[in-house]
């Protein structure tokens, strides 16, 4: 995943730089955040597709740019599946004509193709990030507004994305910032100072991350004899909601929703309830999200037919299709569904025991438990990639026993 971070320091002492290239470069050796860096502050900002560790002087380079007083972000990138590590795809994305600079970390998919997205070639589609085509729609959303009102353009532009996502958001027209997470992309904060005399804040991804950074902070400024920051215990800001940043304050200013996209259920014998079940998708409705002839109906209602088989939700299925060297299935042409039905199918399906076994799960918490696999050690990330059966079905044993403890 990418890792966000944010500081707003109102000190004396020279803080900001400093602390934001030392969680730059451990945000960067979290989970292989290597394929770009980016900060910025105010409407000025620097990227590069370097790891933060391989910049030469980065210190220097955030001097430049980063003062204390002002809001500063910070980004770290690893790539989707697909789309090229270049500088263009570091973060912030900066959209001149709305004014908008976005940092994002997650995946998002788009339930319908904006028109401008449409008109593209599919080598184009396929280089452009979901965080750009994110923030060129919600700024289509932004400029067509009588008032200007970034939080409604940010929830109205989410209704038409789904998956994970946390965002660092500043509008250089007004000067105004903030931060957005849903439900899977955590952000942590930590406030600089003390109650009687505040001095700030920090926002990062990571918990850990953000720890060893104000643990190294402290340990060398005691042993300089300097006096160091107080900071707050590391909190993690509520889910699905957006948050106003300010001079001392990260203020929650409304609600935005994390939307998924599911498979419906196998039969009408069986409803797995929660997220899984999407009434209105069809062979259909996929065929005209992404953009295919009546004569490859056919390949879609095998996919949909291979999602419900294996209780695969589309977010799967895009996966799938980025790590079989094709598109995205939202962005899929026709060749690619094609070659997707014929040769990867086959190949992934899971052993009919399996499925059954997978099948008769109870639930728990309204969720069947395989998705929640998926996120684990290579190998156990779907069932249907793992030779000893015995292992998947431990593993998913394991994970609805903790479950119904939560």
């Amino acid at each position: 995943m990418c890792m966000l971070t944010s500081i707003k320091y109102n000190g004396k002492e020279t803080f900001t730089a400093p602390f934001m290239s030392d969680l730059l470069r451990t945000n960067a050796s979290s989970k292989k955040n290597e394929d770009g860096t980016g900060f910025s502050q105010e409407n000025v900002f620097w990227k590069t597709e370097k790891d933060a560790r391989d910049i030469e002087h980065l210190g220097a380079k955030l001097s430049d740019i980063i003062k204390d007083g002002e809001i500063a972000f910070g980004h770290v990138r690893a790539a989707s599946s697909g789309v090229p590590v270049i500088e263009e795809n570091s973060h912030p994305f900066v959209n001149e004509e709305s004014g908008l600079l976005l940092y994002h970390n997650g995946t998002l998919n788009i339930v319908n193709s904006p028109e401008w997205h449409k008109t593209m070639q599919y080598k184009e589609k396929n280089a452009y990030s979901d965080s750009r085509l994110f923030l060129d729609e919600l700024s289509v959303n932004l400029l067509a507004m009588k008032e200007r009102d970034v939080v409604k353009a940010l929830k109205l532009t989410m209704k038409n994305f789904y998956g994970k996502f946390a965002f660092l958001l500043r509008d250089n027209e007004t000067g105004k910032s903030f931060a957005a997470r849903g439900t899977t992309a955590p952000l942590y904060l930590s406030f600089l100072g003390t109650e009687k005399k505040p001095l700030g804040w920090i926002i990062n991804t990571g918990h850990d991350e953000l720890k060893f950074c104000i643990d190294s902070y402290k340990s060398r400024a005691e042993a300089s004899g300097l006096t160091p920051v107080e900071f707050s215990k590391p909190l993690i800001l509520a889910p699905e909601t957006v948050f106003a940043l300010s001079k001392n304050s990260v203020v929650p200013v409304a609600e935005i929703k994390q939307n998924t996209y599911t498979a419906p259920a196998k039969s009408k014998k069986k409803s797995y309830g929660g997220g899984w079940v999407q009434k209105n998708y069809t062979p259909e409705t996929v065929a005209s999200s992404a953009s295919l002839g009546a004569e490859d109906v056919k390949n879609v209602d095998r996919i949909c037919k291979f999602m419900t088989d294996h209780f695969l939700s589309p977010m799967d299925i895009d996966l799938l299709f980025a790590i079989s060297n094709y598109s995205p299935m939202s962005e899929a042409s026709p060749d690619s569904v094609n070659a997707f039905v014929k040769d990867v199918i086959p190949k992934m399906s899971a052993p009919s025991n399996l499925r059954t076994w997978m099948g008769n799960r109870k639930l728990v918490n309204d969720y069947l438990v395989p998705e929640i696999l998926y996120t684990k050690q290579y190998g156990l990330q779907w069932p249907w990639m793992c030779n000893d059966i015995g292992v998947v079905k431990l593993a998913m044993t394991k994970l609805e026993n903790n479950m119904r403890l939560m």
